[in-house]
Formats: structure tokens, sequence, C-alpha cells
């Protein structure tokens, strides 16, 4: 994901920086034990996939704002594709609604992509499933407790019964604390309690990586909804009859807790630049080329 976000002068440097948290170690921790491991490349980077869209937003609202070739939408959705007319039908939050033209169609919208449904719709060959992670995961966001390492990437194979954990460092002295539990196999009934008090003795006397506030924990876990994920599969990431491609969660979602969603896209999106640099914008032959060259690491995740 950083090489691909370094391919943009400034982006990185200027933007991205600011929003994460650059790790030195990857600490494992096996009850009280902790293990440590240092990055060597230094490469590893945290950040929120919010605070890296919003980085793109500003990079782009900065250096491109007076462009004739780019314009904000914010508070869109994208309904459908008409392919006869090679436009997509978007709604506005206050109810507007437009056609939007376009010469290539990049759908980065998601898991329930409206761009991949135009793709199901118009190729009888186009093959694709959906399907469930079969997990439940929760996260909050805490204050770092004492001692705990702001430059390290904390993980938690079995700190609880049924649930692998994780905690990720943010600015601003913040760590983000997740667990998830495969739906087959359920964690305590403790930590799906909507009991503040509940939860707060529960990790008190089950956690063992290292102290923190158990009381605000509690009341931010409890606060917080369980979520669950699904995976996307396809047979192909573009349509030359569309003139479109599909790249990120609408090709490839996986599961957040492997770390790779965002990384993937990122990388879909350097492939297809170096692919239209390639072939001079020939879009005859940069999108079967973008296919042959993602569909297997999308595959692969």
């Amino acid at each position: 994901g950083i090489r691909s976000i370094k391919r943009v002068p400034g982006l990185y440097e200027n933007y991205l920086l600011k929003a994460g948290v650059q790790v030195f170690a990857d600490l494992i921790y096996l009850g009280a034990t902790k293990i440590r491991s240092p990055c060597e490349d230094g490469e590893q980077y945290l950040v929120d996939r919010n605070y890296i869209v919003a980085a793109i937003a500003r990079f782009l609202n900065d250096n491109y704002k007076e462009s004739k070739d780019l314009t904000l939408r914010y508070k869109t959705k994208a309904n459908f594709v008409d392919p006869d007319k090679r436009q997509i039908h978007v709604r506005g939050d206050d109810g507007s609604e437009q056609y939007l033209p376009y010469d290539l169609l990049v759908g980065c919208d998601g898991i329930r992509s409206s761009v991949r449904a135009a793709l199901v719709a118009n190729h009888r060959d186009f093959e694709m499933s959906i399907s469930d992670t079969f997990e439940y995961f929760k996260a909050v966001h805490i204050p770092t407790p004492p001692g705990v390492e702001q430059d390290g990437f904390h993980v938690f194979p079995s700190a609880l019964k049924n649930m692998i954990g994780f905690g990720l460092p943010e600015r601003g002295g913040k760590l983000n604390m997740g667990f998830t539990y495969p739906k087959d196999n359920p964690c305590d009934t403790a930590m799906q309690s909507n009991d503040p008090a509940v939860v707060a003795a529960y990790m008190a006397k089950n956690f063992k990586a290292f102290k923190l506030d158990w009381q605000d924990f509690a009341e931010r876990w409890v606060a917080t909804p369980w979520s669950t994920t699904g995976q996307v599969h396809c047979c192909a990431y573009h349509s030359s009859k569309l003139q479109a491609v599909i790249m990120g969660d609408a090709a490839h979602a996986t599961s957040p807790t492997i770390g790779q969603g965002m990384n993937t896209a990122l990388s879909d999106a350097a492939a297809l630049d170096t692919l239209l640099d390639k072939h001079n914008d020939d879009h005859t032959m940069v999108l079967p080329a973008y296919s042959e060259e993602r569909v297997k690491e999308g595959n692969a995740l």
C-alpha cells in the first residue's frame, strides 16, 4: 500500500504520514508473556482506511481543485450503470438525481458495488460470489494504556476464549483494540453482554497482556455494535463492453482481520496506472491486462 501511495509525489510525505503511525515492532502476547519482533524493512505503517480516504481528498483539494478534470461529489450514491449511453445514475443525499457520462468507469464502490452489478447484468460469462466470513468482530478506540508501546502492532492470539485480538496504535495517543470470534465457536457470554460491569470484570480477570482502564474499555465495548463482513471473488475485473473496471472491495472484499483490504485496493490502482502508461491509454489493451494481472492477487486473499 505504501509503495502505491508513494507513486504520487507528495501524497505520502505531506498528507498520509501525518494520519497514521509508523510501526517498528510486531508484538505477540501469550498470556502475560510478550514476544517482540523488530520490523526490519521500516515499511510497516498503520492507518485507518478512513484517514487514507480523507488524506487523498485533501491532496486533491489542495492540488487539483481548480482543474477542469476534477469534480468532487460528496454525499452522492452511484445507483446503476446505463451501458447503452455509457453513463452512470447518481443520487445526492438531498434527493437530486442525474446521469454522469464517462469514458472509463472505475468502480471502487464497495462490496455492494453497482458497477460490479453492471458487469453481472451485461456478461453471461461473468462469475462472482459474495459469501460470509463467518465471524463477528468489534473494535474500540481507547487511550493507550501506560507502558504499552505506541509504535508496535499488538496481537493477542488467545487472550480470551475463542477470540483473536489486535491492538493498532493511532495518532493522539490512542489504541484501536479489536477482537473477533468465529460464528460456529462463540466467545464467552460475558463479552456479548450489554452490561459494562460484566465486561469489565471479565476483562480484568482474563486479559493478561497488559492492564487498562477496564471500566472505560467496557463502556466503549458495549456501546459498539458487533460487525460482520463478506468476501467477494470475481472471475474478471473489467468489461470492455462497458469500458469499466472494478477494484478494492468491489472486486475482492476480504476479512478486515488480515489487514490486506486497503493495501490490495491501492495496489489495484497502481497497477491500472502502470498499464495506462504502458499502453498509452489504449483501453482495448489496458482493461484485459488489468484483469489478467489483478484477479490472481484478489483471489489469493
